[in-house]
């Protein structure tokens, strides 16, 4: 016989769930967690024996790009350039990653704070504009859940 426990953050479809798979549907963030299934026997001694234990992460994903904005419209040589990239509402929150002409920018110059808006994060990169960005200056602005880069 097949014993349905109730679980947190999830239903568990009966029609499709057997001995041998149980299929989780209506997934909520309160699903996330340690898994295990259970096969006991009654006849003719008592006997449990638990399977191997699977964390599962219920996530969400961003359903927009990260956005760019600028502290001001000009800059010139000299100038201490402040940009920030703001990474849509995901869980869980995702990791900002500045890139300067494609290179990844040195985690200093870089100050990251969580908006109000939950699940999402805001990067500020704070860069003095020298003579070697004249000609090319070229800002990437990567979010993404780590972990989860699939």
């Amino acid at each position: 016989p097949f014993r349905n426990y109730t679980t947190t953050g999830s239903v568990i479809d009966l029609s499709l769930s057997d001995r041998h798979q149980v299929l989780l549907t209506n997934l909520h963030f309160d699903a996330s967690g340690i898994y295990t299934c259970e096969v006991s026997t009654e006849k003719p001694i008592i006997y449990t024996k638990p399977s191997e234990e699977l964390e599962i992460t219920v996530i969400r994903n961003q359903l927009e790009n990260p956005r760019i904005t600028f502290r001001k419209p000009e800059y010139t040589v000299g100038d201490w350039l402040q940009v920030n990239c703001t990474s849509a509402s995901a869980r869980p929150t995702p990791y900002v990653t500045w890139l300067l002409n494609g290179n990844k920018v040195d985690e200093s110059l870089i100050r990251s704070f969580t908006e109000q808006q939950p699940s999402s994060v805001t990067a500020q990169l704070t860069l003095q504009l020298t003579e070697e960005y004249v000609d090319s200056l070229e800002l990437t602005c990567l979010a993404t859940i780590p972990k989860f880069l699939g």
